[in-house]
């Protein structure tokens, strides 16, 4: 297929990166904006190139132009990988409007979905069932490699689009945005940046509503951002004490990133604080984090344990203990 801008004739091959050019007055090449047609749902923009001597010129903003136009005429979806090109349409109306929403990536997912038995295991899994604590909740339902490599291909998302997927019915667009957050945390280097991303996370609290969802981001977006900021505990504290099942579990999953760097007081701080809950979610996450404690220092989750198994739900210590010798397992099962 042949697209012809105003500036120069490209040859366009699916999923394979293409460049649209700018040339200036004087018939120089001025920059270029490279893009991907991904399936036939999007326009993804990898970055935008002006070159240092036309910069100031607003080519920038014409490369920009140029890939909204390219999407227009062949009715795709835009997808920015690029943040100078996702804010500048952001600030465009008319070009946000081309942006891909939650519905055009579900409406990418959906061929991908899992046959309707499968669909059964996982609402079972997740709790959606009446009377369950994930009652309500929506599954296309796509398999966590399946997400993970759909991200890769879609993302990053722009902020606007997390959010939207973060508020979605469907379990699925709230996880692959779950996972692009994560991701993006992960690899981001500025202290600014991960402010960012945190407070993204922290006011869709509300979509972070399964243990997969809390499980996969908590660590990094909670107790990592904690570790980075300034080892001030104070959020991992308040949201292990709250009364949402959710946000409990983040608070407590979330020293998991804490003990990743060698630090063991906030998880023994939050497990003790929580031995009375009555919700077994609750309980595996507390036996999770004290086996998670047991791989950097068996001697003091062993000691915990020996001051506080007799007030312990057994799924907690049964979970805190799996990978002691049989021996130690006994004694320390025989404290409940």
């Amino acid at each position: 297929m042949l697209y012809q801008s105003r500036y120069q004739q490209h040859r366009i091959f699916a999923n394979t990166p293409f460049r649209l050019t700018v040339k200036t007055p004087s018939g120089q090449e001025g920059g270029y904006i490279e893009v991907v047609c991904i399936a036939d749902n999007f326009l993804k923009v990898l970055h935008t190139v002006v070159d240092p001597k036309h910069r100031g010129g607003g080519l920038g903003r014409e490369l920009v132009d140029l890939a909204v136009r390219y999407a227009a005429e062949h009715r795709l979806k835009l997808l920015s990988a690029c943040n100078y090109a996702a804010m500048l349409i952001q600030r465009n109306a008319s070009q946000r409007a081309l942006s891909a929403s939650a519905e055009d990536i579900a409406d990418y997912l959906r061929p991908m979905r899992q046959p309707e038995e499968k669909k059964y295991f996982v609402e079972r899994v997740l709790g959606i069932k009446p009377g369950e604590y994930g009652f309500g909740d929506q599954v296309l339902p796509l398999t966590l490699p399946q997400l993970r490599k759909s991200e890769q291909i879609l993302g990053p998302f722009s902020e606007s689009l997390i959010s939207e997927l973060l508020s979605h019915p469907i379990h699925d667009l709230r996880l692959i945005a779950v996972i692009g957050l994560t991701g993006m945390y992960r690899k981001s280097k500025l202290p600014e940046e991960r402010e960012l991303l945190h407070q993204t996370y922290v006011q869709h609290f509300p979509g972070i509503n399964n243990w997969d969802l809390v499980d996969l981001s908590a660590p990094y977006l909670i107790g990592d951002y904690a570790h980075k900021k300034g080892q001030d505990y104070t959020e991992i504290y308040s949201l292990s004490a709250n009364s949402n099942l959710w946000i409990k579990r983040i608070g407590i999953v979330s020293t998991l990133g804490l003990i990743r760097q060698g630090i063991i007081a906030p998880t023994l701080h939050v497990v003790q604080e929580n031995l009375s809950h009555p919700h077994h979610l609750i309980h595996k996450a507390m036996g999770w984090a004290l086996r998670e404690v047991g791989k950097k220092d068996v001697d003091q989750m062993i000691s915990f344990i020996e001051q506080w198994g007799s007030f312990m739900p057994r799924t907690t210590l049964r979970y805190a203990i799996e990978r002691l010798d049989q021996p130690t397992r006994k004694r320390l099962l025989s404290l409940r």
